[in-house]
């Protein structure tokens, strides 16, 4: 096949550097051009024609890469080499795999369709991947941004576990006002996490049974009561991960209209949302997912 490979060369170890993904490719008979997601420009690649689009990377280049090409008829696969991987463990794609079996299970792989959600704010359009929300997973992202530091994959994890405890013991329940397809789900909680794939942040399953090809949006919500169950299922499930996830009010819908709290830390995806500064953000919005869909290669999968 002719394959465009999307690289995050800060991804993984030795063994999936540049050189070691093009060989793997080409062992598998692939004519193969790559592009770093890191250099500037990086998407004018995809105007090649191509019939694979490989995204290597973490979550983060996972949603670079889907937002890049969704609604085009070139599939996508999977190489996760992140920390998290929650958009591949959402779809039953493990990371353990080693490359050159990642490479060669994408010959008799299935397609499934992957829904981009997206948030209408103002005079905004803003697509998501993985999850829009806000509170404790907003504040985390706050407190990432004060650490200047070079981690490893377990460590960044270790982190962003240490840094998650913390803002669930300290986040203040605020007002959201919400309703989903007509239900009011409106309250006061210390987080709202609008969910597109199962976990957030660290692999904490939120939306244990979202499917991200279903065109509907899991709406979690984490009220103040939730706290201690949910700092005691990070302290407990390390040396099990077969717990059961922590126990949040969960609904489905297919479109979420919103009125964020003013203070509230904000985001999309893994990135703080507005970039900037919460002063003059749109205080209103909707949320929606299944006009644009990347059609994702799932080994193992029949087309669907």
């Amino acid at each position: 096949m002719r394959v465009t490979l999307l690289h995050n060369p800060t991804a993984g170890d030795e063994e999936h550097d540049r050189d070691h993904l093009l060989a793997a490719l080409a062992e598998a008979g692939h004519d193969t051009v790559y592009q770093s997601t890191k250099e500037e420009g990086w998407k004018d690649v995809l105007d090649r024609s191509a019939d694979l689009v490989v995204a290597a990377g973490g979550d983060g280049t996972m949603d670079k890469v889907f937002r890049a090409v969704a609604g085009a008829s070139v599939p996508v696969a999977l190489l996760p080499l992140g920390s998290a991987n929650n958009v591949a463990r959402t779809l039953g794609i493990s990371p353990e795999l080693r490359t050159l079996e990642f490479v060669r299970s994408w010959q008799d792989a299935g397609r499934t369709r992957y829904d981009i959600g997206e948030l209408r704010a103002g005079d905004s359009v803003v697509q998501f991947v993985e999850c829009m929300g806000g509170g404790i997973f907003g504040d985390v992202l706050v407190r990432a941004g004060e650490r200047d530091e070079e981690l490893s994959a377990e460590e960044k994890k270790g982190l962003g576990l240490d840094l998650l405890e913390a803002a669930i013991r300290e986040a203040p329940a605020r007002a959201w006002e919400l309703n989903l397809d007509g239900e009011d789900l409106s309250g006061e909680f210390l987080a709202v996490e609008v969910m597109n794939v199962r976990e957030i942040g660290p692999n904490v399953p939120l939306a244990p049974a979202a499917d991200p090809g279903d065109g509907l949006l899991d709406v979690a919500l984490v009220v103040a009561g939730h706290r201690e169950g949910l700092a005691a299922y990070l302290r407990e499930r390390e040396p099990d991960h077969h717990i059961p996830p922590p126990a949040v009010r969960r609904a489905r819908g297919r479109r979420l209209r919103v009125r964020f709290p003013e203070d509230c830390p904000l985001h999309v995806d893994d990135e703080l949302w507005p970039e900037r500064s919460l002063d003059g953000a749109p205080r209103d919005g909707v949320l929606e997912v299944g006009r644009l869909q990347v059609q994702v290669l799932r080994p193992g999968a029949s087309s669907s």
